[in-house]
């Protein structure tokens, strides 16, 4: 493991060569005592005491990066290593004068995925200038000052200081006690100060920023444009609109969870509880949004018996939506379904369920599951290109499918496990050969777009004539999970035990 010091040097390094990432950038921000929004300004004034840039000299860290002295291929490493090693020095005498307090301990749901970086401290605590990522679950932190909040993957929350902690992208709630009033909550698009409440942050991260106050009042302001506070009051909510403004928006409060989940959020539709052509789903993701499914087409999906009480039969024209977006971006996820498809003449390629933009060809922004034609093997797709396992499921028996995405490294596939009957299928990458298909680089599951389709069993592109026969076939137990499944938990969900699945499937 790298050292804090090293750490620190090789961040401002990669910050010179405005090359850190907002993560990085957090970090440092966190560790220098300023705020992302005047780095820059904080940086440029430790070098100019450290005499590697001078006031009129190309126009400060600006000119630094811009070209000069700073881009020469002869001096460059040389230079940064000067310029890293002069201000990390200014720093470490920072530090020295005033080591970072413990302000604030955590504790995770089961199966969540957190890291802590910045400052060292005792296990279960947040140092200041500590940053907290949630990869998958949730996490609960409380401030010794009187601040508790349950924060939503994928996350990340920086405990600046006494008073002001910072969220990027993700959700969180938080409950601040009257003692804490004044507790400041920053974000890339905006900020919101506590006058004793209770509200939600949602900050975007592909979307616009939403701030839901659930008890008291909050001042919100925006990062940018015209930088104006807002008060807003107990059952409103507002969003960042164009130039800084802020709009109000529906109050959702149910989109912040007060405590932690039992397992990792999931959503499940058992098809047991249909009424009217509309399906109540269950679990933590279902509990957030009142995730519901509606049956369309011009015949609508039929209940039939099933591999547990009920299932969905659907006879080639229609297909069923949900309301809910689906997991977006990079973020972990696993799905989980039974499927049974009678062989009648040739196979087809048919789709099971999917999400995301499936008209955009030239990026990875739709993700979805489907069969193969003749060899009636699982695909899974996005951006015209797909992984294929090898067993045939189209032979008129029920089989039961866990898909599960893992972490994803720019440029390839995210680590992606194919279940079939709760054995591990193989997987080999294709595209088409007579068509576009995205790079691989591109991966991120639009949810957002104006054409993004939701979580939708049956059929892919609501609003474009389909491009596969729409699926005659039956489907039960279908299941998303915010997160990764281990072998024993897709065994569990095959199995039927879902009380071992490690997810929160409880009913609401």
């Amino acid at each position: 493991m790298i050292r804090d010091d090293e750490a620190l040097q090789q961040t401002i390094s990669r910050y010179l060569d405005d090359e850190a990432d907002e993560r990085e950038t957090a970090w440092l921000a966190a560790r220098l005592g300023a705020v992302p929004e005047v780095l820059d300004e904080f940086v440029e004034r430790l070098l100019l005491e450290s005499e590697l840039i001078h006031l009129g000299s190309g126009n400060g860290l600006a000119g630094v990066r811009r070209g000069g002295w700073w881009k020469s291929i002869s001096r460059q490493r040389t230079v940064a290593m000067a310029a890293a090693a002069a201000v990390a020095v200014m720093v470490a005498g920072i530090f020295a004068m005033r080591r970072p307090q413990a302000l604030a301990v955590w504790r995770a749901s089961p199966g969540s995925v957190v890291s802590v970086s910045g400052p060292d401290g005792p296990a279960g605590r947040l140092m200041e200038g500590a940053t907290m990522q949630v990869a998958q679950g949730c996490a609960e932190v409380e401030f010794a000052e009187g601040v508790r909040c349950v924060v939503q993957a994928p996350a990340m929350l920086m405990v600046v200081k006494k008073g002001l902690a910072r969220l990027e992208d993700g959700a969180a709630r938080f409950r601040v006690e009257p003692r804490a009033r004044g507790f400041e909550v920053r974000c890339k698009a905006l900020s919101v100060v506590d006058f004793g409440t209770e509200f939600g942050i949602d900050a975007g991260g592909e979307s616009r920023a939403e701030v839901h106050v659930l008890k008291g009042l909050v001042d919100v302001r925006p990062s940018g444009g015209f930088r104006e506070a807002t008060r807003v009051a107990a059952g409103s909510a507002v969003a960042l609109a164009a130039a800084g403004r802020l709009e109000a928006v529906p109050s959702d409060g149910a989109r912040f969870p007060a405590d932690l989940p039992k397992g990792l959020p999931a959503l499940r539709f058992s098809f047991d509880r249909a009424d009217g052509g509309t399906l109540r789903g269950e679990g933590a993701i279902a509990r957030r949004y009142g995730a519901r499914l509606q049956f369309q087409g011009a015949h609508l999906p039929v209940p039939v018996p099933g591999k547990f009480g009920s299932a969905l039969a659907f006879g080639g024209g229609a297909y069923a939506s949900s309301n809910w977006k689906g997991v977006a971006g990079t973020q972990p996820r696993t799905v989980s379904f039974w499927v049974r498809i009678e062989p009648r003449g040739r196979l087809l390629p048919y789709p099971l369920l999917g999400w995301g933009v499936f008209r955009e060809r030239s990026k990875m922004s739709d993700f979805g599951i489907r069969t193969t034609e003749d060899s009636g093997h699982l695909r899974i797709v996005s951006g015209k290109r797909w992984l294929e396992g090898g067993r045939n499921v189209m032979d008129g028996a029920w089989h039961h499918v866990a898909v599960v995405l893992g972490s994803y490294q720019r440029g390839s596939w995210p680590e992606t496990k194919l279940y079939v009957d709760g054995a591990e299928d193989s997987l080999m990458p294709g595209e088409p050969a007579d068509s576009d298909f995205a790079p691989l680089d591109s991966f991120w599951t639009e949810v957002d777009h104006v054409w993004s389709q939701p979580l939708t069993i049956g059929r892919f592109g609501l609003d474009d004539e389909p491009y596969l026969p729409g699926l005659s076939g039956e489907i039960d137990e279908v299941i998303v999970a915010e997160g990764v499944l281990t072998r024993e938990q897709v065994t569990a969900l095959y199995e039927g035990r879902l009380h071992d699945s490690g997810l929160d499937l409880d009913g609401d």
